[in-house]
């Protein structure tokens, strides 16, 4: 009698755990995570323009599909707030994205990732961002990327993204790390030892697409920290030997802002999958003032 009661109260608890796992199945499905957003999207519309302008939210999965680009992005889905006016101070991820990118880059032309990083066929945050997937070599370029590998301005490594269509630029609009780095290359000569753009010596190694090479590719033996494409790029500037005690290159002594803006120009030099189009034509660096000044007489 003890063994049937025994088993009768496991059959109960069996079923009582199997109802709740099956509850917990429909309730993540019917209820993802964008729909959190969406609802908390509508109640700051309504509080700040009213019900009549919340009723204009679309809801459901939204995306952008760039054909040139062969991208879906579906980051939309929860940042519904990036072309409103109003929401330049609201807070993420319903803040409106900075106009005067957006005029020149359009989100119907570009869609988010091809500047931002992440996976945008994803609609949960985790899998969006992306920056602790596995084998997906794009993730979101921002603040936890950034603090992970403990760079200078976590924020600014959008800008290796940008360099990419704007690497025969001298300079860059609201690139200023990047800029800098391509200062820096001019100033220290890197082309008497390194071969970019088919220019320069082969004493290094060629770095003409070094922004392409895999993580799994580096020697992290000597690299202090997180494990990464990135942190190897700012150890290696930072002193090359306590990388690489066989390397040749000279420790130039850079300080953080150096070796975060030099690493991110490195690892912006990929090919270009991008159709002509999206190319910009190469803008020539503006001539320092002692040679502007007689143009000006």
């Amino acid at each position: 009698m003890v063994a049937k009661n025994r088993d009768v109260a496991l059959i109960y608890a069996f079923g009582a755990i199997l109802l709740l796992v099956t509850g917990w199945i429909y309730w993540d499905y019917y209820r993802p995570e964008w729909k959190t957003y969406q609802s908390g999207f509508r109640g700051l519309i309504t509080g700040r323009f009213g019900a009549e302008r919340a009723q204009q939210i679309p809801s459901g999965i939204q995306q952008i599909w760039v054909a040139e680009l062969n991208r879906v992005d579906r980051c939309v889905t929860c940042h519904l707030g990036l072309e409103w006016e109003g929401l330049e101070d609201a807070p993420n991820p319903y803040r409106a994205h900075p106009p005067g990118i957006l005029r020149k880059h359009p989100l119907a032309g570009y869609g988010c990732t091809i500047c931002h990083g992440g996976q945008g066929f994803a609609t949960d945050v985790e899998s969006a961002h992306a920056t602790g997937a596995l084998h997906w070599e794009e993730p979101l370029l921002a603040g936890e990327i950034g603090r992970a590998n403990q760079v200078e301005e976590p924020k600014a490594l959008l800008q290796i993204n940008c360099n990419i269509c704007h690497r025969y630029d001298a300079q860059t609009e609201g690139a200023d790390y990047i800029n800098y780095a391509k200062q820096i290359v001019q100033e220290k000569r890197c082309v008497l030892c390194h071969k970019v753009n088919g220019q320069g010596s082969l004493l290094g190694p060629d770095l003409t697409y070094v922004g392409e090479q895999s993580p799994e590719h580096y020697d992290y033996a000597r690299v202090p920290g997180k494990q990464s494409s990135i942190g190897w790029h700012l150890a290696h500037f930072h002193n090359p030997k306590d990388v690489a005690p066989q390397s040749l290159m000279p420790n130039f002594n850079f300080g953080p802002r150096e070796t975060q803006a030099l690493t991110m120009l490195v690892m912006s030099w990929k090919r270009t999958r991008l159709p002509s189009s999206y190319i910009p034509p190469p803008k020539a660096a503006p001539p320092p003032p002692a040679e502007a000044a007689p143009a000006e007489r």
